[in-house]
């Protein structure tokens, strides 16, 4: 997926690379137009655990799905 797709998506949430989440620069650029940038939702995701579907890939499921549970969270407490 090309930044211009995301850009136009405004995803709540965005999965990147460590090498990405450790470089720090990649989406910032995008803070002002990204919901997922300004509100801290960029996370990236353990590659060994998605690379070949075994049972590690449960743990990666569990981790997204504590990912959007924050942004769930985050979502609901600023109606609040």
């Amino acid at each position: 997926m090309s930044i211009e797709q995301v850009v136009l998506r405004n995803p709540d949430v965005i999965f990147t690379s460590q090498h990405a989440i450790e470089d720090g620069s990649m989406w910032q650029s995008w803070q002002r137009e990204l919901n997922a940038v300004k509100n801290n939702h960029v996370w990236s995701l353990d590659s060994d655990w998605l690379n070949r579907p075994t049972t590690r890939t449960i743990r990666a499921i569990t981790q997204v799905c504590d990912y959007f549970e924050q942004v769930r969270d985050s979502k609901s407490s600023k109606k609040n």
